[in-house]
């Protein structure tokens, strides 16, 4: 980081772990020693929805713990709470084309909830990096609009030119499920806790006057061709 103006930190997912929370601090921990010690002068952390919460929110208490530690930083900080990734639904786009289904965690399924992906990410983060500002900053980073699962296996379905049904999985088999993706038991409780906070509404965005409010650029209808495109 010496000789950098602007650093981009973010927390590697760890699902392979047993305490996933103790690894986010250990991180965040480290990250700030190396800013202080490096002149850094300012600093873009990837957050996310729902960060602003200290409970009920799964993985995300990651962030939360690292939204905590950054705040210590005396530069000027941002936290770029990003939407749900529309790159998750990568892992059931295969299904999607051989089966016709599309498998979601997220229920009701007609509910649209804010999805961002990994470009406009990048986008926003380059944005802030090269920005002036001091203090704490609170980004929200919404996608080009909201989507349901509905819609998108709406964008599935239009991309592979075949039918495509959004299909709820009962949360008896989200334990197998997410076991199958080599998540650790603690990780599965942690995810599974994440999707009840979504699907219950505890999960959204701060809101308010204190925060801005970034919206992405790419549409559903692109961001699911790439997808299927890293499926062959």
């Amino acid at each position: 980081m010496r000789n950098a103006d602007a650093v981009y930190a973010m927390n590697p997912p760890a699902y392979n772990v047993a305490n996933m929370f103790a690894v986010a601090r250990g991180i965040g921990e480290r990250y700030v020693a190396a800013i202080k010690n490096s002149g850094v002068q300012k600093v873009v952390l990837l957050s996310s929805i729902g960060s602003q919460r200290a409970s009920g929110t799964g993985n995300i208490f990651t962030t939360h713990i690292l939204e905590t530690i950054f705040g210590d930083l005396e530069i000027p900080v941002a936290f770029l709470r990003a939407s749900a990734f529309l790159e998750n639904w990568g892992s059931v786009a295969k299904v999607a084309a051989e089966q016709g289904i599309l498998p979601s965690f997220y229920t009701p399924l007609e509910r649209k909830i804010p999805m961002v992906c990994a470009a406009d990410i990048g986008r926003a983060v380059a944005q802030a990096m090269t920005a002036d500002w001091t203090g704490k900053r609170i980004i929200e980073l919404h996608g080009a609009a909201d989507y349901s699962p509905n819609d998108v296996a709406a964008a599935f379905a239009a991309v592979l030119g075949r039918d495509v049904q959004a299909v709820a999985v009962p949360e008896s088999e989200w334990q197998a499920t997410m076991s199958g993706f080599g998540f650790s038991p603690e990780a599965v409780n942690s995810y599974s806790e994440m999707m009840r906070g979504f699907n219950s509404g505890h999960i959204v965005f701060e809101g308010g006057n204190h925060v801005q409010i970034v919206r992405g650029q790419m549409m559903i209808a692109d961001a699911v061709s790439k997808l299927i495109e890293a499926q062959t």
